[in-house]
């Protein structure tokens, strides 16, 4: 017994494709700053396990996602509803990215220049949330 799936449309004609331009270059921009930063990050510290590692790798995790960060923030255009973007952080990823990021920096930082275990486990699992919001969104 066969039996032959019947459209009465072309799926094309159901479900159009429609063009749409999701991010902007900033946005990209932040995207690849911000998980560049991350993944250094959580490498460098991964390294600097086996070996000693110097404050470069902090400093210059923090940096990345800053620039990011910054890129995004002039493309926004009204700094002041910043605010606006933590607000919504159970439903949204952009509000984790944002949160996780602002430790993420923080603490990449505090750890270049004080180099204690928190810290830099703080620093390592918000940079792991912050590349994982990342790649959610």
């Amino acid at each position: 017994m066969t039996h032959d799936m019947h459209f009465p449309d072309s799926l094309h004609t159901i479900a159009k494709p429609v063009h749409k331009n999701t991010w902007a270059l900033p946005a990209v921009i932040n995207f690849i700053l911000g998980s560049t930063a991350a993944g250094y990050y959580i490498l460098w510290k991964i390294s600097a396990g086996a070996h000693a590692g110097g404050a470069g790798g902090g400093f210059l995790a923090a940096g990345l996602a800053l620039a990011g960060f910054a890129v995004l923030a002039l493309e926004a255009g009204r700094p002041s509803h910043a605010r606006y973007l933590l607000a919504n952080w159970r439903d949204s990823w952009m509000s984790i990215e944002a949160a996780s990021g602002m430790v993420f920096i923080g603490m990449a930082v505090i750890d270049a220049l004080t180099a204690r275990p928190l810290i830099g486990a703080v620093a390592l699992g918000a940079a792991c949330a912050f590349l994982l919001s990342q790649a959610m969104m």
